[in-house]
C-alpha cells in the first residue's frame, strides 16, 4: 500500500492534491515528507461546526472535483474519497490526500478493478454487488456522498453494521433534507447517487460539471464543459436522452 501511495504521489501534481516532497528511507523505517495542511481535515470542520451553507460548500467541492478530474485524466483512481481525506491548506483552499488505495489504470479507462477499497459509507453499489468494477464511477459516487455530507453534516446511508449499510446502499434509498436547494439535489441525485454504474461511467472519466444545474451549483466560471460530455449527457440531466435512459 505504501509503495502504491508513493508511486501515485510522485506521478501527480495538482494545486488541489497534497504534494509529496521527498521519501527518506532508513534501515527500519520509511518517511514521507509531504505538504503540510495546517487546517486539518474537512471531516473535523463538519463534525465540529456543522453543515456548510451551499455558498461555502460550492468552492470547496469544486476544488475536490478538480483534483479527481485531474487524476482520472491521468488514469489514476483514488478509491478512498471521503471527508477525512480532504485537507485544508488555507481557510478557502482544500487538497485531496491519502493515496494508499489509489491505483493507476494500465490498460485504459475500461479496465476492471476487483479490490474492495475505501470506507463503506462512501462505497458504490457495485463494490458490494459485483466481482469487478470500473474505477472512475466509484470515485464519482463517493463525490456524491461527500457533497451530501458537506451540505447536511450527515451521511446519506447510515447503519449500525456493514451488512445493514450494504443493504441501504444497494436499495439506493436516502432522504435529502428540506433545506437542500433544488440545484444541489439535482447534482446529488441526477449526477451521482441515483445513477447506475454505466451512467456514472459517462461522466466519471471527465467531469461532474456537465449540465446547467451542476454548473450553477459549483460556479459557471470554474470549469469548461466539454462538448463530447455535453453530447452524451444532454443540457440538463442524464434523463434527457434515449441512450442514457436505456442505461438507467
Amino acid at each position: 500500500m505504501l509503495a502504491r501511495e508513493i508511486a501515485t504521489m510522485e506521478a501527480i501534481h495538482h494545486p488541489n492534491i497534497i504534494r509529496l516532497y521527498e521519501v527518506v528511507e532508513t534501515y527500519s523505517k520509511i518517511y514521507l515528507v509531504m505538504e503540510y495542511a495546517r487546517g486539518g481535515e474537512l471531516f473535523n470542520k463538519l463534525t465540529t461546526y456543522g453543515r456548510f451553507q451551499e455558498c461555502d460548500a460550492k468552492p470547496l467541492f469544486a476544488q475536490v472535483i478538480s483534483a479527481v478530474e485531474y487524476m482520472h485524466e491521468h488514469n489514476f483512481i483514488h478509491r478512498d474519497i471521503k471527508a477525512e481525506n480532504v485537507f485544508y491548506s488555507a481557510p478557502s483552499l482544500v487538497k485531496l490526500g491519502d493515496f494508499g488505495f489509489s491505483t493507476q489504470l494500465t490498460t485504459g479507462r475500461e479496465q476492471q478493478l476487483n479490490t474492495f477499497c475505501g470506507s463503506p459509507p462512501y462505497a458504490a453499489p457495485e463494490l458490494f454487488r459485483d466481482e469487478s468494477y470500473l474505477g472512475a464511477p466509484v470515485d464519482v459516487w463517493a463525490l456524491g456522498v461527500l457533497l451530501f455530507f458537506m451540505v447536511t453534516a450527515q451521511m446519506p446511508f447510515k447503519a449500525q453494521t456493514v451488512a445493514s449499510l450494504k443493504k441501504h446502499i444497494l436499495d439506493g434509498s436516502f432522504i435529502v433534507p428540506a433545506h437542500v436547494s433544488a440545484q444541489c439535489r439535482a447534482l446529488i441525485g441526477n449526477t451521482t447517487l441515483l445513477m447506475c454504474a454505466q451512467c456514472r461511467a459517462l461522466i466519471g472519466n471527465t467531469t461532474l460539471l456537465v449540465c446547467a444545474q451542476c454548473r450553477a451549483l459549483i460556479g459557471n466560471t470554474t470549469f469548461l464543459v466539454r462538448a463530447q460530455c455535453r453530447a452524451l449527457i444532454g443540457n440538463t440531466t442524464l434523463l434527457v436522452r434515449a441512450q442514457c435512459r436505456a442505461l438507467i
